[in-house]
Protein backbone atom coordinates (compact mmCIF):
# COMPACT_ATOMS: atom_id res chain seq x y z
CA UNK A 1 0.00 0.00 0.00
CA UNK A 2 3.16 2.19 0.80
CA UNK A 3 4.31 1.64 -2.65
CA UNK A 4 1.14 2.96 -4.20
CA UNK A 5 1.14 6.27 -2.37
CA UNK A 6 4.58 6.78 -3.13
CA UNK A 7 3.55 6.33 -7.10
CA UNK A 8 0.88 8.56 -6.89
CA UNK A 9 2.65 11.32 -4.87
CA UNK A 10 5.04 10.89 -7.45
CA UNK A 11 3.22 11.45 -10.26
CA UNK A 12 1.31 14.23 -8.91
CA UNK A 13 4.48 16.30 -7.98
CA UNK A 14 5.74 15.42 -11.79
CA UNK A 15 2.84 17.21 -12.95
CA UNK A 16 3.02 19.93 -11.05
CA UNK A 17 6.11 20.68 -11.70
CA UNK A 18 5.70 20.08 -15.25
CA UNK A 19 2.45 21.44 -15.84
CA UNK A 20 3.31 24.99 -14.34
CA UNK A 21 6.29 26.57 -14.99
CA UNK A 22 6.63 29.21 -18.29
CA UNK A 23 8.38 26.85 -20.09
CA UNK A 24 9.18 28.02 -24.04
CA UNK A 25 6.56 26.14 -26.13
CA UNK A 26 7.69 23.65 -28.41
CA UNK A 27 6.79 25.65 -31.36
CA UNK A 28 7.01 29.10 -31.04
CA UNK A 29 4.26 31.03 -31.88
CA UNK A 30 3.99 33.08 -35.04
CA UNK A 31 1.66 36.00 -36.69
CA UNK A 32 0.20 33.34 -39.04
CA UNK A 33 -3.63 34.69 -39.93
CA UNK A 34 -6.18 31.80 -41.08
CA UNK A 35 -8.73 34.01 -43.69
CA UNK A 36 -12.33 33.46 -42.74
CA UNK A 37 -13.16 35.47 -46.20
CA UNK A 38 -12.17 37.47 -48.87
CA UNK A 39 -12.97 40.77 -50.59
CA UNK A 40 -12.71 41.88 -54.24
CA UNK A 41 -11.20 44.93 -55.32
CA UNK A 42 -10.93 46.46 -58.85
CA UNK A 43 -9.49 49.96 -59.18
CA UNK A 44 -8.87 49.97 -55.68
CA UNK A 45 -12.56 49.99 -54.83
CA UNK A 46 -14.42 47.19 -52.80
CA UNK A 47 -16.56 45.48 -54.91
CA UNK A 48 -17.43 42.36 -53.28
CA UNK A 49 -16.86 40.13 -50.24
CA UNK A 50 -17.67 36.88 -48.60
CA UNK A 51 -17.12 36.57 -45.23
CA UNK A 52 -17.17 32.86 -43.48
CA UNK A 53 -18.83 31.39 -46.43
CA UNK A 54 -22.24 33.90 -46.69
CA UNK A 55 -21.55 36.58 -49.57
CA UNK A 56 -22.64 39.85 -49.66
CA UNK A 57 -23.27 40.24 -53.26
CA UNK A 58 -23.37 38.59 -56.43
CA UNK A 59 -20.95 38.67 -58.85
CA UNK A 60 -21.39 39.30 -62.56
CA UNK A 61 -19.71 38.60 -66.09
CA UNK A 62 -20.56 39.67 -69.44
CA UNK A 63 -20.59 37.08 -72.40
CA UNK A 64 -17.56 37.48 -74.71
CA UNK A 65 -16.27 40.11 -72.09
CA UNK A 66 -13.14 39.88 -69.84
CA UNK A 67 -14.00 41.95 -66.88
CA UNK A 68 -12.06 44.48 -65.13
CA UNK A 69 -9.11 42.73 -62.95
CA UNK A 70 -10.18 41.88 -59.40
CA UNK A 71 -7.26 41.87 -57.08
CA UNK A 72 -8.12 39.37 -53.99
CA UNK A 73 -7.56 40.54 -50.26
CA UNK A 74 -8.77 38.04 -47.34
CA UNK A 75 -10.53 38.61 -44.36
CA UNK A 76 -9.60 38.03 -40.64
CA UNK A 77 -12.01 37.00 -37.93
CA UNK A 78 -12.94 40.01 -36.86
CA UNK A 79 -13.24 41.24 -40.97
CA UNK A 80 -10.02 43.15 -41.00
CA UNK A 81 -8.45 43.02 -44.62
CA UNK A 82 -4.90 41.79 -45.14
CA UNK A 83 -2.92 40.59 -48.09
CA UNK A 84 -1.48 36.79 -47.88
CA UNK A 85 2.65 36.52 -47.98
CA UNK A 86 3.44 32.91 -48.55
CA UNK A 87 5.17 32.08 -51.52
CA UNK A 88 4.23 28.86 -51.39
CA UNK A 89 0.41 29.39 -51.81
CA UNK A 90 -1.34 29.86 -55.07
CA UNK A 91 -4.91 30.90 -55.84
CA UNK A 92 -7.14 28.61 -57.45
CA UNK A 93 -11.03 28.36 -58.16
CA UNK A 94 -14.13 26.00 -58.92
CA UNK A 95 -16.98 26.89 -60.91
CA UNK A 96 -20.28 24.85 -60.43
CA UNK A 97 -20.94 25.01 -64.23
CA UNK A 98 -17.88 26.10 -66.06
CA UNK A 99 -19.74 26.24 -69.53
CA UNK A 100 -21.23 29.45 -68.24
CA UNK A 101 -17.84 31.44 -67.31
CA UNK A 102 -14.03 31.43 -67.26
CA UNK A 103 -11.85 32.69 -64.76
CA UNK A 104 -8.79 34.32 -66.46
CA UNK A 105 -5.23 35.19 -65.09
CA UNK A 106 -3.04 37.37 -67.20
CA UNK A 107 0.10 35.41 -68.27
CA UNK A 108 2.62 35.70 -66.35
CA UNK A 109 0.57 36.32 -63.36
CA UNK A 110 -0.69 32.80 -62.92
CA UNK A 111 -1.73 31.41 -59.24
CA UNK A 112 -1.76 35.33 -58.23
CA UNK A 113 -4.22 36.67 -56.34
CA UNK A 114 -5.75 38.63 -59.13
CA UNK A 115 -8.38 37.48 -61.96
CA UNK A 116 -10.94 38.52 -64.65
CA UNK A 117 -14.30 36.83 -65.66
CA UNK A 118 -15.14 36.18 -68.60
CA UNK A 119 -18.86 34.94 -69.49
CA UNK A 120 -19.07 32.09 -71.82
CA UNK A 121 -23.60 31.41 -71.60
CA UNK A 122 -26.27 33.59 -69.94
CA UNK A 123 -27.79 32.19 -66.93
CA UNK A 124 -26.57 31.95 -62.90
CA UNK A 125 -24.31 29.69 -61.20
CA UNK A 126 -21.72 29.46 -58.58
CA UNK A 127 -17.61 30.03 -57.85
CA UNK A 128 -15.77 28.85 -55.12
CA UNK A 129 -12.38 30.67 -54.70
CA UNK A 130 -9.23 28.79 -52.83
CA UNK A 131 -5.96 29.16 -51.63
CA UNK A 132 -3.76 26.09 -52.74
CA UNK A 133 -0.97 25.16 -51.03
CA UNK A 134 1.36 21.38 -51.10
CA UNK A 135 -1.68 19.99 -53.97
CA UNK A 136 -4.62 20.74 -51.36
CA UNK A 137 -6.39 23.70 -50.35
CA UNK A 138 -6.37 25.57 -47.03
CA UNK A 139 -9.07 27.71 -47.58
CA UNK A 140 -12.11 27.98 -49.41
CA UNK A 141 -14.32 30.83 -49.71
CA UNK A 142 -18.00 29.68 -49.91
CA UNK A 143 -19.94 29.42 -53.02
CA UNK A 144 -20.71 32.37 -54.88
CA UNK A 145 -23.27 33.34 -56.55
CA UNK A 146 -22.27 34.36 -60.26
CA UNK A 147 -24.95 35.86 -63.11
CA UNK A 148 -23.83 35.83 -66.47
CA UNK A 149 -25.46 38.03 -68.45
Amino acid sequence: MRTIHVIISSLLFFSMVTGCGEDEPLTPPDDHVEPEGMALFTGGTRTASIFQGIPTDTLHAFVNVASDLYQVRFLDEDEELFELHDDGKTFGWEIADPSMVEVLQDAGREGTFEFRLRGLATGTTTVQFVILHAGHADYRSGAWPLRVH
